[in-house]
């Protein structure tokens, strides 16, 4: 690709392949050039809101997931990515807020993620405040079987819930 091709969707892709390469800085560039003639372009938003929050740019990364709840009020992935910045900032009760946002307005469809997947993720967010009496609330909400397809929704909370642990037992 020539450095000055105008072509976004070359940009996009890019960007997107530096990102998963974790050049996050040119990943970003990349990300920038497109945004400045498309704005609102949800999947370039959500990828700069993640290579941000992989640098520890929080507050930038906070940033993009609040223009992606303005854009998108009824996605849940919108509300997934603060929520993921809350919890990185060492502020469950934010992330506990946000999936509680999308629990009770049924976000949904469409996405691939379920009301479960939210209670799953909302209880490794209690545990990471704490609350683990609340954490086990949600957990029995759930009250999925270990076996089949939902056996990697329970490894995927669990290794998030020991992700949330390990970082407040590190300080961070």
């Amino acid at each position: 690709m020539q450095p000055d091709s105008g072509d976004r969707t070359v940009w996009k892709l890019r960007g997107d392949v530096r990102r998963r390469l974790k050049r996050f800085e040119e990943a970003i560039s990349d990300f920038d050039y497109v945004l400045e003639s498309a704005p609102n372009d949800k999947n370039v938003l959500g990828y700069r809101c993640y290579s941000n929050m992989d640098l520890g740019r929080f507050s930038a990364a906070l940033t993009d997931a609040n223009k992606l709840i303005e854009i998108e009020p009824e996605k849940y992935a919108s509300w997934l990515h603060r929520a993921e910045i809350y919890q990185k900032m060492g502020q469950p009760e934010q992330a506990i807020a946000d999936f509680t946002h999308a629990i009770e307005q049924n976000l949904f469809s469409g996405s691939q993620f379920s009301k479960e997947d939210v209670y799953l993720l909302r209880a490794a967010a209690y545990d990471l405040q704490g609350d683990s009496e609340k954490a086990e609330r949600d957990r029995a909400t759930v009250n999925l079987p270990r076996d089949g397809h939902f056996a990697s929704k329970w490894k995927f909370a669990t290794i998030f819930t020991f992700f949330c642990y390990d970082r407040r037992k590190q300080g961070k």
